[in-house]
């Protein structure tokens, strides 16, 4: 697997858990915490990866 597949992976993934915890706001208070929280790992998780990416041959 390569790292700009990983790094596109943990981006949207970003998307869906921010999207996720916004709607999920009215079901129990802490989801807006819980999906920003979640988004932010995986955008960093996707900025290592993508600069893994471009420092390999």
């Amino acid at each position: 697997m390569n790292y700009r597949f990983l790094a596109v992976l943990f981006a949207a993934d970003a998307a869906i858990l921010i999207v996720g915890g916004m709607l999920l706001r009215d079901t129990f208070s802490y989801a807006p915490l819980i999906g920003w929280a979640g988004g932010l790992l995986s955008l960093f998780a996707a900025i290592v990866f993508s600069m893994k990416r471009r420092n390999t041959p």
